[in-house]
């Protein structure tokens, strides 16, 4: 019979469910990207739900032209992290909902056999 103890929670590659002799999962680098276009649409759909214009979403980040947030929402840039964070203020929503990340990656229980 097998026993399993529950652990922390953590981010794992689809391949990663290989375990050492020690009974430790060994992680394999993991590479996402955040996919431009797809956030940019995501931004822009945001700001229409929630019934703010660029330029009140301009004004509160305090950038002198709207440029920078048109390029977002085109996906031809990111915001920065600082940006980021108080759009999702704004939005009232974490970070990681705002974002769109490509890749298979997901998230599991991690277990270890004993």
């Amino acid at each position: 019979m097998i026993f399993f103890k529950r652990c922390d929670i953590i981010l794992f590659s689809l391949t990663d469910h290989i375990v050492d002799k020690k009974r430790r999962y060994i992680m394999e680098p993991m590479y996402l990207s955040i996919s431009q276009e797809k956030t940019g649409s995501k931004i822009k759909r945001l700001i229409k739900e929630n019934g703010y214009t660029v330029k009140d979403i301009q004004r509160v980040l305090g950038f002198e032209n709207p440029q920078a947030i048109y390029k977002w929402m085109a996906g031809k840039t990111l915001p920065s992290i600082d940006n980021l964070v108080i759009l999702s203020r704004i939005f009232n929503i974490k970070i990681e909902e705002i974002l769109v990340v490509d890749g298979d990656f997901v998230i599991m229980k991690k277990y270890l056999l004993i």
